[in-house]
């Protein structure tokens, strides 16, 4: 019987042996596996926060597509998330309180309405205590006729989300909430500026009011303390009408009030003692009698 020549061949190649086999020699020379695009646009979408409602579902899709080691990134869709969210809830923030405004805007519309028809009383119901008693009827008049003649009437005021948008990026909007809330005193929570855009008979104009949260008009909505139109050229306020300050810590009422109290200490004698008497002009002699 003759010997197998291919037996005992030093050269022959040999099956590696293991837990692996074959398979460990393919998965030795695999690829890496790389971050998931999903994971970083997601993060992206994230910070930019104006897109959290876009993060959101694209970080769910990423940590689908990075668990069990599939896809590196994990992390990064987990900030996602979290960013995405918070640009989420940001974003209900600002159409709960857009619509908000909306309804004041159209209920603010009614004072318009009260002007033109010389209903003062309804009128006054928008207005704040102190700048209703500032405001007698005939400036109220006067304003009302000051705003006919540079805008002409109501038409139509911000009703719908678009309207609204409008009105944060108009150019002269913005310089007007500006120089109301400088005028109310800086940021602050007694007195604050809302301002939209109206469209007039003869355009549109930027109507901008000072409300104050606290008070309560009769109307349902807050009490205005300053009603001001502009369409850049031409500016119609009613609390320059009525020569009242509005910013905060001013007031017709409180400013008449300090005067008189004023008024009264300067005539009024120190704590426990008897005012001298006088003849009426004001002077008294050296031995406290009237002269």
């Amino acid at each position: 019987m003759s010997q197998n020549p291919y037996e005992h061949n030093p050269y022959a190649q040999t099956q590696p042996m293991g837990d692996g086999g074959a398979d460990a020699d393919v998965d030795a020379y695999q690829e890496p596996k790389g971050t998931s695009i999903t994971a970083i646009f997601s993060l992206v979408l994230g910070v930019l926060c104006c897109t959290g409602p876009l993060a959101v579902p694209l970080a769910i899709i990423a940590l689908f597509r990075t668990g069990h080691g599939k896809k590196g990134g994990r992390v990064l869709a987990i900030i996602g998330l979290i960013l995405g969210l918070i640009g989420s809830a940001l974003w209900v923030g600002f159409f709960v309180s857009a619509q908000s405004s909306i309804r004041q805007q159209m209920k603010y519309g009614e004072f318009f309405a009260a002007l033109e028809q010389d209903d003062w009383a309804t009128a006054r119901g928008f207005m704040s205590p102190d700048l209703s008693a500032a405001t007698s009827d005939e400036e109220l008049a006067e304003f009302a006729a000051a705003t006919d003649s540079a805008f002409g009437t109501v038409v139509s005021v911000p009703d719908s989300f678009g309207a609204y948008l409008r009105s944060q990026s108009d150019p002269v909007a913005g310089p007007l909430a500006q120089e109301l809330m400088m005028a109310s005193g800086g940021f602050n929570l007694t007195r604050m500026p809302q301002v939209q855009i109206y469209e007039f008979t003869s355009g549109a104009a930027a109507v901008g009011f000072v409300v104050t949260p606290s008070v309560q008009s009769a109307a349902g909505v807050p009490s205005l303390a300053e009603v001001r139109i502009t369409d850049g050229t031409t500016t119609v306020s009613l609390a320059e009408v009525a020569g009242y300050e509005f910013g905060v810590g001013g007031g017709a009422d409180e400013g008449a009030g300090a005067s008189e109290v004023e008024s009264e200490l300067d005539g009024a004698a120190p704590a426990g003692e008897v005012a001298p008497e006088g003849d009426g002009t004001g002077a008294v002699n050296g031995d406290g009698t009237g002269g």
